[in-house]
């Protein structure tokens, strides 16, 4: 399809235009490792049904395949077109072309830029600073596989929009209150104290569910929650009291469920002897677990949840890759459940969380001991209650929106400037 200009179709007629062209507003970049996410906010909104006036996708960053896709606050599609996008500072370029074309661009005050590890010191959503930045850089050994393109993107919308506000949303933030002892690793103190701990991360996303969850149920999301993220990442969090107690993630996002190409949980003997084996540099072992691991490993074809279903048919190991992905996610619930000593609350939420009813069937088998009973027709339908009637355990299925999230942070820190 070809690119459809946006003024037009946003603004509705010139006086419009300009009037939109007034009004201060936030955008939201949320970088993956062949991807940018980003929407257009009013800064004034803030409701829980408030609908970015703009959003869009690139998708395939580095592959031929590279496409720029758009929609407008009624999800009408204004833009889908392939483009050329050698890496995300050039994909940067291509989406802040695109912002201009469309008449908004010209109206952002703010900048809000999902970050996935803040690194040893930043703990807490923060405005972005000449500081801020070099900490970040300091802490890209941290996490390889997400932070330089983050710092690609924080840098090139500092370029593109300079006397904006720029706030990095963190995903360690949601954690920083864990038990001291659900931090710990059982290696020498003096490593803790440097900072090797478990982060904990996807906390844009259960920052989100947890606020949807005390609009629907206010009492009963005081008690004993687990919230699942399951997408090509994916992660489980307990909270207790709405405080995180717990979360599958460690150090890095490589740790805890099986993922699209993540091992998740790995003997360090295995990656240990792994690198004996095949001579892995470090650098070649971190490729290893963040790219060749997971449901592409096991089943030998993709990590895609919805290839495998349609594989798994006619093909035994893209059947075991699901069945593997869906028992450690229900033994992840088993435990986190096991140290809040019960469940209230399960939430499902993520690409694979969200949309496949046959995943989250399969991950609820044998949890009735806990409470959980589905309800097969509300499943299979995704409504926002899975459970049966009755049932101890409130099964949900959210669709999480971390440029919401985003963005509410954003306002956030507009606000205590203003008040300065």
């Amino acid at each position: 399809m070809a690119e459809t200009r946006t003024g037009p179709r946003l603004a509705g007629h010139p006086s419009a235009a300009k009037t939109a062209m007034a009004a201060p507003r936030i955008l939201t970049v949320n970088g993956g490792s062949s991807s940018i996410k980003f929407a257009v906010y009013p800064v004034g909104a803030g409701k829980p049904d408030d609908r970015p006036e703009l959003s869009g996708s690139m998708e395939g960053i580095g592959t031929h395949r590279c496409r720029l896709k758009a929609v407008d606050a009624a999800s009408r599609l204004i833009c889908s077109k392939k483009v050329h996008a050698r890496n995300h500072h050039h994909a940067a370029k291509v989406m802040v072309e695109f912002l201009r074309a469309t008449l908004l661009s010209s109206s952002i005050s703010a900048v809000g830029h999902r970050v996935v590890h803040g690194g040893i010191h930043l703990n807490r959503h923060t405005r972005i600073t000449a500081g801020i930045i070099r900490e970040l850089k300091q802490s890209v050994p941290l996490d390889m596989a997400h932070l330089p393109r983050e710092i690609i993107l924080i840098e090139s919308m500092i370029a593109a929009y300079p006397g904006a506000m720029q706030v990095a949303c963190l995903d360690t933030a949601f954690h920083r209150t864990l038990p001291p002892v659900a931090r710990l690793y059982a290696i020498p103190r003096k490593f803790a104290r440097q900072g090797l701990r478990r982060y904990g991360f996807h906390g844009l996303s259960y920052s989100f569910l947890m606020e949807e969850l005390r609009r629907m149920t206010p009492a009963k999301a005081k008690g004993r929650v687990i919230l699942a993220h399951l997408g090509s990442g994916a992660s489980m969090a307990a909270v207790s009291n709405g405080r995180p107690v717990d979360t599958t993630m460690g150090f890095t996002p490589v740790a805890g469920l099986v993922m699209a190409t993540r091992p998740g949980d790995l003997d360090p003997g295995l990656l240990v002897h792994l690198m004996r084996r095949l001579a892995l540099s470090p650098a070649a072992a971190e490729r290893f677990i963040n790219e060749d691991c997971g449901l592409k490993a096991v089943s030998g074809r993709t990590g895609d949840m919805r290839d495998l279903h349609r594989l798994a048919r006619r093909d035994a190991a893209c059947r075991e890759a699901v069945a593997l992905f869906c028992r450690r996610a229900r033994g992840a619930i088993g435990a986190l459940a096991a140290e809040m000593g019960g469940l209230d609350i399960l939430v499902f939420s993520g690409g694979i969380g969200e949309n496949d009813a046959m995943v989250r069937r399969s991950i609820c088998r044998n949890l009735d001991f806990l409470g959980v009973r589905l309800a097969s027709s509300a499943n299979n339908k995704a409504s926002r209650i899975v459970s049966q009637p009755g049932s101890r355990v409130l099964v949900c299925v959210i669709p999480t929106d971390e440029e919401k999230m985003i963005a509410a942070i954003v306002r956030r820190h507009l606000r205590s400037r203003r008040l300065r």
